[in-house]
């Protein structure tokens, strides 16, 4: 006799342990968040290129939204150039150049803020960083005019007449000349309010990571996709390696700026056989030369870690060392010539090691 099937019996616990574990499968599913995305954009600025990554973890951008910013960007950087660039003849700064009259002259706000804190800085810094040097790095070719070339010292010391970050004041929205001829460039912290400029405009809208590099200077904030701080490449400084071939240091950053300024990427060689750099020296009139190949530094803002490193690269090393020692807020690591071509030594402050880990991590 062929054996019967039975119902099996109904058990309630079972069924309603089932009924849960489905429950949180689809509530798990039907709430669960696409993984964050990284937004990448790119182009022209300021004589150089920029790059910004921003994370986006609510998905709130998209392909229409990602070419808003795009736009945004391009004129947002677009605008300081108009207001900065000593390479547009109808520039902010370019008119106030040409400002023959020691009458105020009004800028825009952000032309404001670049003066004034690259003013604070000359000050803090005994003026080895100087706004006005704009008529002696005209002369040396480095500025919009060029080529390249070893001025006599009569026509340095004519030029450096007209420099000297004192004789330049803000008033309210203003800045005042207390000569004709002087004349000012801000390059050596353009770059970095720059960066610092876009970052906040994503801060603005709600991001808060972020990364943006500007002809290699960093503003960041937050992590990187993989929920860690961003990372920075410190070259090491041969000018016959291209950006970002060998790295000295990287450095792991989720808040603030980055910046580094040296002798191996804008120079050229005298008569002598020497190497010129394009940062010139303030005291001298000529360009800076000393035991530093490169500076780095990490500060608060980008705008402060550019102006910086060119600062404390005039110095040289052991001033510029003798400087942090005394200055909270900015912490720097210097690449050092040795008597070997294309090796260096480094020496740096105690809290910049908190931010590096070695190359080849």
């Amino acid at each position: 006799m062929p054996r019967m099937l039975q119902p099996r019996p109904f058990e309630p616990r079972k069924a309603i342990l089932v009924s849960l574990v489905l429950l949180a499968f689809f509530a798990y599913t039907y709430t669960r968040k696409p993984p964050p995305r990284q937004w990448h954009w790119q182009g022209q600025t300021m004589g150089t290129t920029y790059s910004v990554k921003v994370i986006d973890r609510d998905h709130r951008i998209n392909p229409d939204t990602y070419q808003d910013w795009q736009q945004d960007l391009d004129e947002l950087l677009a605008g300081l150039n108009r207001q900065m660039s000593t390479y547009l003849a109808d520039s902010e700064i370019s008119q106030f150049n040409r400002w023959a009259s020691l009458q105020p002259f009004p800028v825009s706000e952000a032309f404001i803020t670049v003066t004034r804190a690259a003013l604070q800085l000359a000050e803090a810094t005994d003026g080895a960083l100087d706004p006005t040097l704009d008529p002696l790095i005209e002369l040396w070719g480095f500025g919009s005019r060029g080529p390249t070339r070893e001025p006599s010292p009569e026509a340095i010391a004519a030029a450096k007449e007209n420099t000297g970050y004192r004789q330049i004041t803000v008033e309210g929205h203003a800045l005042r000349k207390s000569r004709p001829d002087v004349h000012i460039n801000v390059n050596a912290i353009a770059k970095g309010y720059g960066a610092d400029a876009v970052l906040d405009a994503f801060v603005a809208q709600g991001y808060s990571n972020i990364f943006v590099e500007i002809g290699g200077e960093v503003a960041c904030r937050g992590n990187n996709l993989s929920g860690n701080p961003w990372r920075i490449g410190v070259d090491i400084p041969r000018p016959d390696l291209p950006p970002g071939e060998q790295f000295a240091a990287i450095i792991h950053l989720d808040q603030g700026g980055v910046a580094t300024s040296g002798d191996y990427r804008n120079f050229f060689e005298d008569t002598s056989g020497a190497l010129r750099s394009h940062i010139l020296n303030p005291a001298s009139g000529m360009p800076a030369q000393s035991d530093l190949a490169a500076v780095t530094v990490v500060a608060d803002s980008c705008m402060i870690a550019d102006g910086m490193a060119t600062a404390l690269f005039v110095m040289g090393s052991e001033q510029a060392l003798a400087w942090l020692d005394q200055h909270e807020g900015i912490e720097a690591m210097l690449q050092l010539h040795t008597a070997e071509k294309n090796q260096f030594t480094i020496r740096q402050t105690p809290g910049f090691g908190r931010y590096v880990s070695p190359a080849t991590d």
